[in-house]
This record gives structure tokens, C-alpha cells and sequence, in this order.
């Protein structure tokens, strides 16, 4: 075999060649005395036998291989293989060592490989044998593979952009230290190849094309490329950025108010699944009143790609088809149009009724008093139908501050210092009158175009002012003057000419006369003096109103007027008849009393009106005489009147009719002592 050593080697001693074939005898004594001996016949000696008595004979057995070395490379790794060496027994070596000629061991070098290959990882470049060294304890036999060239990675010398808008790539490529090449494209299986190796129709997205040296059945590491097609146009998404002020941006229409200067960003999105987003080009516009110099935006990386500011003077002329450009990183562009549309035209149909007024773009006023919640009648919202669409239709209320006729600055008084926005028809709560009120419904549409109409609404505080005595006292039965103010939003209003008044709080006098309260006083520049009389000795608030204003007066306190006559007060009965209206001076049953009832009743003493009076200064003495039919019975004869406190008696008189039969009983009182003279009362009673 090409490459074999032919040398028998005894590991610790010197090697010999003897004869192929031949067969030395020795003595065995002459065998004992030899430690070691070779005889190369094309394998080892690995042991010795012997036969017989007395002098013997012993015969080396030999190692028989290894054979069929072969080196082959595959990446960086250099494979060595061959076939299994024996002893001439037939009893297998011990193991083996492989060693590359540049005395390099690659396997067995601490422990022997028992495989029949062995791999050499990374070698460095050059050209080498691979020695395989078999072992059987002391003994070993060695041959070599052929000599193997250590294959390189190509160098790639030209390939395709990265990425590249192409369906067609080639590549050259060079070295490697093979004596042919293979190459494959993606996933694909290596074959032979030339450079350059060119490839056509390749489909969308990333490709990975590898090329190595090969020699024989050996391939080197491979060189790889990869590289991104994309041939799709990039697509385009088109805003404004904020912060427009006068355009509006719907589809492929951007609307800008001409009536006014404004401006804008184009903020352009850039979509591209291939390469990915590179820039945006906005070109210049040079339509007069415009500026907008052209610029390609490639920042952030993959967008969005935001334009320097477009901007217009009022009245401009109107940009032509607008055009912008999209690319994306292999080079593939996409573009996008934007029509200009002037809008200069407010929302139209807006409508408004509050308190009964239509609002108009001029401003309506209504009045209404002392309200708390007016109505809100009708609302039509703004439309846009011919630009840039509605963007809102708003109704809002703010309140204004009110004194005498005239409306303050809008929030400067009143529940609604700011614009509070109205839904629907519902009244925000909080009104309160006293103040103004300002209704506007504005329609803006998406460029700001707007129009708006207002209507105010004077909510006046009126009331009445009481001018009344002080302390508020007064005598049942006495005049005293009062004076009422008509206040308008607190200040006198002097265009007040009246209104019939209702009066509270005025209770009639026992005998059941009413006080005197003007209904229709005379009002001079809002003013009306005039007498009020009370005949009720009570405490008593009154309160008095012409259907709005109102007025309520302090507590006054009526005392009872003089002395003048005697009554019946408190009177209670048994009588199926009950108590008479009235019974007081007089109290008369017609008919009816019954038989066997009690009537009783205490006696005071009163004014003309019949309120009890105090504090008389001496008791009096009350005779009460029965007469008529005298059917009945009455006690006492005599009742006494207290001279301090009410002046009441301090027991009732108590009459009580007959079992039976028709009668008609009077009770008289009557008084005639210390110069006092009552009037007499009297009380009848029928049956």
C-alpha cells in the first residue's frame, strides 16, 4: 500500500529487517536470553509460543495492518477513516493513534481510539498526511493516508444589493483551494457551479446563497450571502400633523380656509412588509400665496416622515394636483395625490328659541322675572353639506351680571362665570334670577369656518321693599302707615305702576272684623304709602304680593284697644245645637237648645272688637241675671273679673235648661261698680 512503513517497531528497543517469509530457530536458551526481537515480514512479532521439551522453538506472531487510510474534508473538519488491523491470530489490536504530519496528534494521543475513524477540527491551512498507528501492548504498526490539500472558504468577490429591487442576483467568487466549487441558493442541495453563478425569477423576500471549494469527495467551509428582494412598491397613509390650524385633511381632499392665513404638516406614513420604509418626498408648491419648499424626510428611520410647515396668505390661489413620493429601503417607490379644495363658507341652518325668543346673528333680548328655569323651546343644529364638514354645532349659556336694566360683561356674575355647554334642550340647574343669560349656538366646520347666533335672556329680581313702624307694634283696630318699594335687580324701580295686591298673615278680629289692607295703594315712581288697620290682637307676619314681587314683614305685634265692653268667651255645651256664630257679645240658640243640656261660657272683659284686655286695675264684680221663661237654672249669680292679667273670669258661668216642656231662657251680664260700666251682653236659649 502506497504510504505503508514496513517497520516493525518494539516500543523500548531498536528495530531489524529480516527476510519476508523467514523463519529463525532459536535455542531456548538463546530465546530466554533475548529480550526482544523483530522480524519484519510485513507486520509484528506480538508474541511468542513455544513447543516441546528441551530445546524449543518460538515464532513471533505479527500485526496485520491498518489499510485503507483515506482523508476526506467536509466544512473545517478533516475526517480520517481506515480499515481494522489484527494480529495474524486474528486477535484484534488494542487500539489507535492518529497523527498528522505535521506531527500534530489528533486522536489516541492519552488514550487509544478503539472507532476506525478519527476527526481533525479547524486544521490550518497546508497540505498533509494522516499517519494511523495500530497498537497491541508494546507492538504497533503504521500507515499513512495519501496527502490532502486543507480546503478554504471562498471569497465572495461581487453579489446583489442588500436589499435590491430585482428578481435576478449573480455572484463571483474566488480561492478556497479546491479544484472545483458548489453552491446552493436558500435551502436548496449543493451541486457544481462555476463563477459567476447567476439566478433569476427569485420570488419576494430574504435569500441566503452559499458557495465552497471542493476537491474530490472534500468540501470546504461555505461563504454565505443573504440578501433581501423586494420589488412592492411601499404604500402610503397621508394626516395632518397637530397643531393645523385652517385645513382638513378627508381621503384624498385636503380643504384649507382661504378666507384667512393658516398652515399645516403632511405627516406621511410609510408601510413596506419587504425592506421597510426609507423617506417621503414633498415636493414645493408654487401657487401664489403658498410656500412650501421641496424636501425628501428620511427620519425618523421607518417614519412616520413629518414635512416642514405648508403655509397660505388669505385669498390664495389653489394648489394643482399635489403629489407626494414614498420609497422604500430597496429602492421601490409609491406615490400618493392630494387634491386642494377651498372652503371659505360657514355652516348654514342653525336655529334657537329661549324664553319664546328666537336667537339671530345680531343678538335677541327677552325678559322674565324671579325665574328659576326658563325655557329652552326649540334647537336646529348647524350643517355643512358643501366643504369641509361640520365639526361641531355647540349651544353654551353664560351668565352676565344684572343691576337695574343693564347686563354686565359676560361672567361677571351670575351661576355660569364661564361658557357652560347645554345639551339638547335641558336647562344646566342653577339659575337664579338677578341676572343675564346668553344663549349661543355656534356651527363650526373641520377648516373653522363658523357662525353663531345669541339670544340674552334678563332674568329680573323683583320684589317688594316694607318700610313698616319700628318696633312693629300696633293697636287692633288703629291705622298705621306703611310704605312699599318696588325693587327691580336691586334698585328701585321707578317704571312701577302696581298691581292688585293679595295680602297673608291677617287674621280677622274675634268679632269677625277684617283688617283694612289696601289691594290697590297709589304708586308714585315706584312707591306706594298708605294705612294699614289690624284688628286681631295676635302676632302676626304679614306677607303681601302682586303675582311676582313679594314682600313679607317683620312679626308685628297687635295689642288689644281700650276697654269697652263685657263677652262671652270659651263657651262650650251639651247641646246637640253646638256653639252659635256668632258667641261672643251675643250668642243666641233660635230653637233647638234641648232638655236637661248645659251651655257654659267664661266672661272677659274686651275692646270693641272683642279682644280679651288686660290688666283692668281693679277686680270686677259681674252680675248675671236669668230671665225669659226662667225655665232653667243658672250659677253663679255673681262672677269676679281679675284686675291683673286677662281680663277674664276666673270661673264660667254655667246655665242648664228644664227636663221638659218649651222655654226661652236669657242669661243678662251687666256691671255697675266703681264707676266701671260695661256694656250688657246677654245669651238666649229656646227650645
Amino acid at each position: 500500500m502506497h504510504g505503508h512503513d514496513e517497520r516493525l517497531t518494539h516500543h523500548g528497543g531498536s528495530s531489524r529487517r529480516v527476510g519476508s517469509g523467514s523463519v529463525r530457530r532459536l535455542s531456548l536458551a538463546a530465546i530466554l536470553a533475548c529480550s526482544v526481537f523483530v522480524v519484519h515480514i510485513g507486520a509484528a512479532a506480538a508474541y511468542f509460543s513455544t513447543t516441546g521439551a528441551g530445546n524449543g522453538s518460538v515464532q513471533a506472531a505479527n500485526i496485520v495492518g491498518p489499510s485503507g487510510i483515506v482523508a476526506s474534508q467536509s466544512g473545517t473538519t478533516v475526517t480520517v477513516s481506515w480499515s481494522a488491523a489484527t494480529l495474524t491470530s486474528g486477535v484484534a489490536v488494542q487500539g489507535y493513534k492518529v497523527t498528522r504530519s505535521d506531527g500534530t496528534v489528533i486522536c489516541g494521543g492519552t488514550t487509544l481510539v478503539t472507532t476506525l475513524s478519527c476527526t481533525d477540527s479547524n486544521p490550518p491551512s497546508g497540505t498533509y498526511t494522516y499517519a494511523v498507528d495500530a497498537v497491541y501492548n508494546s507492538w504497533d504498526s503504521s500507515a499513512s493516508s495519501p496527502s490532502i490539500t486543507i480546503l478554504t472558504a471562498p471569497t465572495i468577490s461581487s453579489e446583489p444589493a442588500n436589499p435590491i429591487n430585482s428578481t435576478s442576483a449573480s455572484f463571483s467568487f474566488n480561492g478556497g483551494n479546491g479544484t472545483a466549487y458548489q453552491c446552493k441558493l436558500d435551502s436548496g442541495a449543493y451541486a457544481a457551479c462555476t463563477s459567476p453563478a447567476a439566478y433569476s425569477s427569485l420570488s419576494q423576500g430574504s435569500h441566503t446563497f452559499s458557495v465552497e471549494a471542493a476537491n474530490g469527495s472534500s468540501s470546504g467551509p461555505a461563504t454565505s450571502y443573504t440578501w433581501l428582494v423586494d420589488t412592492v412598491p411601499p404604500t402610503q397613509a397621508l394626516a395632518l400633523a397637530n397643531g393645523a390650524v385652517g385645513a382638513y385633511l378627508s381621503g384624498s381632499t385636503l380643504y384649507f380656509r382661504g378666507s384667512v392665513a393658516g398652515s399645516f404638516k403632511l405627516v406621511d406614513t410609510v408601510s413596506d412588509s419587504g425592506s421597510g420604509p426609507a423617506s417621503a418626498a414633498f415636493p414645493n408648491i408654487s401657487t401664489g400665496g403658498w410656500t412650501h419648499a421641496a424636501e425628501t424626510v428620511s427620519t425618523p428611520s421607518g417614519g412616520p416622515y413629518t414635512s416642514s410647515t405648508f403655509s397660505w396668505t388669505a385669498s390664495p390661489g389653489t394648489p394643482a394636483l399635489y403629489t407626494t413620493t414614498a420609497k422604500d429601503l430597496a429602492g421601490n417607490s409609491g406615490t400618493t395625490s392630494l387634491t386642494f379644495v377651498v372652503d371659505s363658507n360657514a355652516p348654514t341652518g342653525g336655529a334657537l328659541t329661549v324664553n319664546g325668543t328666537a336667537a339671530s346673528a345680531a343678538g335677541s333680548t327677552s325678559q322674565i322675572s324671579n325665574s328659576t328655569n326658563f325655557t329652552i323651546g326649540s334647537r336646529t343644529d348647524y350643517s355643512d353639506g358643501g366643504g369641509s364638514g361640520l365639526k361641531s354645532s355647540v349651544l353654551t349659556v353664560q351668565s352676565e351680571s344684572l343691576a337695574g336694566t343693564t347686563c354686565g360683561a359676560p361672567g361677571s356674575g351670575g351661576p355660569f362665570t364661564t361658557a357652560t355647554t347645554v345639551t339638547g334642550t335641558t336647562q344646566p340647574p342653577g339659575i337664579v334670577a338677578g341676572a343675564c343669560y346668553v344663549y349661543t349656538l355656534t356651527g363650526t366646520d373641520n377648516v373653522g369656518n363658523t357662525a353663531s347666533i345669541k339670544t340674552t335672556v334678563v332674568d329680573n329680581a323683583v320684589s317688594f321693599q316694607v318700610t313698616q313702624p319700628s318696633p312693629a307694634v300696633a293697636t287692633a283696630g288703629t291705622a298705621f302707615s306703611v310704605t312699599l318699594t318696588a325693587i327691580k335687580n336691586g334698585a328701585t324701580d321707578t317704571t312701577y305702576t302696581g298691581a292688585a295686591l293679595s295680602w297673608s298673615g291677617d287674621p280677622s278680629s274675634p268679632s269677625g272684623t277684617a283688617p283694612t289692607l289696601p289691594a290697590n295703594p297709589t304708586w308714585t315712581n315706584g312707591v306706594a304709602t298708605f294705612n294699614v288697620t289690624l284688628t286681631d290682637a295676635v302676632s302676626t307676619t304679614l306677607g303681601v304680593s302682586d303675582g311676582t314681587r313679594s314682600a313679607t314683614f317683620a312679626p308685628i305685634t297687635v295689642s288689644p284697644g281700650t276697654f269697652a265692653q263685657l263677652a262671652w268667651t270659651s263657651p262650650s255645651t251639651t247641646s246637640p245645637a253646638g256653639i252659635p256664630s256668632p258667641c261672643l257679645f251675643t250668642c243666641t240658640y233660635a230653637s233647638g237648645f234641648g232638655h236637661s243640656q248645659t251651655w257654659a261660657a267664661s266672661v272677659s272683659v274686651t275692646d270693641a272688637l272683642g279682644n280679651v284686655v288686660s290688666n283692668l286695675g281693679v277686680a270686677v264684680t259681674v252680675n248675671v241675671t236669668l230671665g225669659g221663661s226662667k225655665a232653667g237654672t243658672v250659677t253663679p249669680a255673681t262672677i269676679t273679673i281679675p284686675a291683673t292679667g286677662a281680663a277674664t273670669s276666673t270661673a264660667p258661668v254655667q246655665y242648664k235648661s228644664p227636663a221638659s216642656g218649651n222655654y226661652t231662657d236669657t242669661l243678662t251680664l251687666s256691671v255697675n261698680e266703681y264707676g266701671v260700666d260695661y256694656s250688657s251682653q246677654a245669651a238666649s236659649f229656646t227650645q
